[in-house]
């Protein structure tokens, strides 16, 4: 009987590796960082166009909360469109 390193991690006393934990997060909330990183960055350089003047940070900012939330809001209907 072959043992793979599921098993051997479980008889360690070891619970699921960092990678797994990351895999599972990305899974459950993966539409949430899409929205963050790419609605968010399109949001910046749509908003450092339209207000040259204001601060890089605060546009950042709001602009990745904007897709962060328009990402919970495909999450909680289970698409996008």
């Amino acid at each position: 009987m072959e043992r793979n390193s599921t098993d051997n991690t479980r008889e360690r006393g070891r619970g699921p590796s960092l990678l797994d934990a990351g895999l599972a997060h990305v899974d459950e909330w993966g539409s949430v960082w899409f929205g963050a990183i790419f609605w968010g960055s399109i949001l910046v350089a749509a908003g450092r166009e339209l207000v040259p003047n204001a601060a890089v940070l605060l546009v950042a900012a709001i602009s990745a909360a904007i897709g962060a939330g328009a990402g919970l809001v495909a999450r909680r209907r289970g698409y996008w469109l």
